[in-house]
């Protein structure tokens, strides 16, 4: 909530409030703005706080907003396995040190910095909600991050991890081109918002929640479930997002 608060204080959202789609209005924004200020650093409280409401809701009601919020949540399901599980998993596996693993996060970084020119590319001449860059990338980066769990050697760890980089190169230009394409500009800075308290508070919860998990049942376990979960993630963008229409 603080964050998206936060984000009041952008250009975007400090556009006048007539410019806001789908919005009731009982009176002019600036009678507003002279009441909120007769009642003090409490009236201007309250009247950030019912701005705010009125700019979430049709944010929260969006199909489209929706799965960019679940889309949101995969890299932080990701770094959360990454930073508890996986570099535990590869140590025990196969004797992985700060070198194993330096390897392992430079062979996601690389791949990522090299597809991403290309799936940028072809993020601005795919039209409505990028399903065909989104989906088959997406797809594959969860097949790949499912195999973390069954890799045996240090080749097979970088070869996931590159696939997945790779991939990432991919969906992140599409996913961001299509919020340009359907969010107003008036909403952008609390649709952001959104989206990265979702990722936050996976951030906050998922490491301790996966670690607790691979003690548990396994690391195995742990990584299948954080795959799972992000082609959830997926299928929940396949389900919700639509080429037409704002928000």
């Amino acid at each position: 909530a603080m964050c998206s608060l936060g984000y009041l204080s952008l250009p975007e959202t400090l556009r006048p409030r007539s410019a806001l789609p789908n919005e009731q209005h009982g009176g002019s924004s600036s009678s507003s703005s002279a009441t909120a200020a007769a009642g003090g650093w409490r009236g201007t409280a309250r009247h950030h706080v019912s701005t705010w409401l009125i700019d979430i809701k049709p944010l929260l009601k969006s199909g489209n907003q929706q799965a960019l919020i679940a889309m949101s949540a995969v890299p932080s399901l990701r770094w959360s396995c990454f930073s508890s599980v996986v570099t535990l998993h590869a140590a025990a596996t196969l004797g992985a040190g700060p070198k194993e693993i330096g390897l392992m996060f430079t062979a996601l970084a690389l791949s990522q910095g090299l597809a991403m020119p290309i799936g940028s590319y072809l993020a601005d001449r795919t039209n409505g909600a990028k399903l065909s860059l989104v989906l088959p990338a997406g797809f594959l980066s969860c097949l790949a991050f499912a195999s973390l769990g069954l890799a045996t050697s240090l080749d097979q760890f970088l070869f996931a991890m590159a696939v997945q980089g790779f991939c990432a190169g991919f969906t992140l230009p599409a996913q961001g081109a299509f919020r340009a394409e359907v969010t107003p500009a008036a909403l952008r800075g609390q649709a952001m918002s959104l989206e990265r308290q979702a990722g936050s508070m996976i951030s906050l919860l998922g490491p301790v929640t996966m670690g607790v998990l691979a003690d548990c049942a396994g690391s195995q376990s742990s990584i299948f479930l954080t795959s799972a979960l992000m082609a959830g993630c997926h299928v929940l963008y396949m389900m919700r997002a639509r080429p037409t229409g704002s928000l």
